[in-house]
């Protein structure tokens, strides 16, 4: 199957790697001409994710919130 994942942060990339594990032809379309650059995170990421990742926890959290708004 061919998919096609739009962004390169750390959202698309994740997705994109689950897919190509399962299989699947990803395509991955990012605006930027080097992935990973500019270093920013548009998005909250959990531990849950870090850890999928397989991350470093302590080193990746800049900040913990228990509670989040989204208006």
């Amino acid at each position: 199957m061919k998919t096609g994942v739009i962004g390169g942060g750390i959202s698309g990339l994740l997705t994109s790697i689950r897919l190509s594990e399962s299989g699947c032809n990803v395509y991955l379309y990012e605006e930027h001409t080097e992935v990973g650059l500019p270093e920013h995170c548009t998005g909250i990421v959990s531990k849950k994710t870090l850890k999928m990742m397989n991350a470093p926890i302590d080193e990746c959290i800049k900040k913990e919130f228990t509670e989040i708004a989204f208006f």
